[in-house]
């Protein structure tokens, strides 16, 4: 899923791979791929995730429940720095759904709350550390967590489909 993020075009396609053009030329300014480099699950769909834009951060949601290579478990938060792609920082353990990250203000703090295969999670977007989570069930993530079930409100839209009158 393509997204401008500064002067980046970031595209993340279905094989986990996450590339960065520059907006004005579309060269390649860097490239990583989830897969490969952070153990990533291959949903059954394909990656279909876009990144957090956080500061001077992207953060995925790469999943990473299994073992890694005998590595331990690979990692299921990772922020890149949108400048030149390195590393910020990487956190976590757990299934991944198909769902991207939403930014949300809890009292004044930033918080990112992201659905998962099992859970909905509420994590730290500075450092990745996990600050509650709320197991569910259901088999595959949706696009968006339900905020509502989060004693958070979203605006809702009054049109409503009507059937047509004969």
């Amino acid at each position: 899923m393509p997204q401008v993020v500064g002067n980046r075009l970031v595209t993340a396609s279905g094989t986990g791979r996450i590339h960065s053009l520059d907006k004005k030329t579309g060269l390649p300014v860097w490239s990583h791929d989830l897969y490969g480099e952070f153990g990533a699950n291959r949903l059954q769909f394909g990656y279909s995730c876009h990144g957090l834009p956080y500061r001077d951060t992207l953060i995925y949601l790469a999943g990473g429940d299994a073992p890694y290579f005998g590595l331990g478990r690979g990692s299921a938060l990772v922020a890149f720095r949108q400048s030149d792609g390195a590393v910020v920082w990487k956190n976590q353990a757990f299934k991944n759904a198909h769902s991207s990250p939403l930014l949300i203000d809890v009292a004044g703090q930033p918080q990112a709350v992201a659905l998962l295969a099992d859970r909905v999670i509420g994590f730290s977007p500075e450092g990745g550390e996990l600050l509650w989570t709320r197991g569910r069930h259901a088999r595959l993530g949706r696009r968006q967590p339900a905020l509502h079930r989060l004693g958070l409100r979203r605006r809702r839209s009054r049109a409503r489909a009507r059937p047509e009158r004969r």
